[in-house]
């Protein structure tokens, strides 16, 4: 389901739709969840908490908090990659799922502060706010998850992210 979600998106997909394309039947969906919207919400929490979660494991080895943040972005970017405008245009489409994705994007960036603050302890990082800094970066990856941003730009979703990750690090490394 995360596989065809990815491609094609959920807004237009009816639970029927669903059991026919995974070759299952409705009641299979229904043990799942009880609606579709949390069949959705269910896939969307999963993917999320896996892109998370590869980050994570990402950092696993990496020496410097530079090298830990370049690490956890590169992860969750390329996996990223993999999904469609129009799913990623669909997890905006309801308040269940911008919530998920508010909640991933929280986590994130408390991942991110503390990160910034143990580069700073370490005087790899110049001391600036930590909270403001990884408010600013998440500020400017959701800006351009808009997809007319990105055609203004005439970049990727994963080269602005880069890109914008690679701003930042250089704006907070001590040289």
């Amino acid at each position: 389901m995360e596989q065809l979600f990815s491609a094609e998106g959920f807004r237009n997909h009816t639970l029927a739709d669903l059991a026919s394309r995974l070759h299952c039947s409705r009641r299979t969906l229904y043990e799942l969840a009880r609606t579709k919207d949390d069949l959705v919400a269910l896939v969307v929490e999963r993917f999320l908490d896996r892109n998370y979660d590869r980050g994570i494991a990402a950092m696993q080895g990496a020496s410097t908090a530079r090298a830990r943040l370049d690490s956890f972005a590169a992860a969750v970017i390329d996996d990223a990659q993999r999904i469609s405008v129009t799913f990623a245009d669909d997890m905006f489409s309801s308040p269940r799922t911008t919530s998920l994705v508010d909640n991933y994007d929280q986590r994130c960036i408390t991942l991110v502060e503390s990160l910034i603050r143990d580069g700073q302890e370490r005087g790899e990082f110049r001391a600036v706010n930590a909270g403001l800094a990884a408010q600013a970066i998440m500020a400017a990856i959701s800006r351009i998850q808009n997809t007319s941003v990105l055609a203004v730009l005439d970049l990727s979703y994963a080269q602005a992210t880069r890109g914008i990750i690679e701003i930042f690090l250089d704006g907070l490394t001590v040289a």
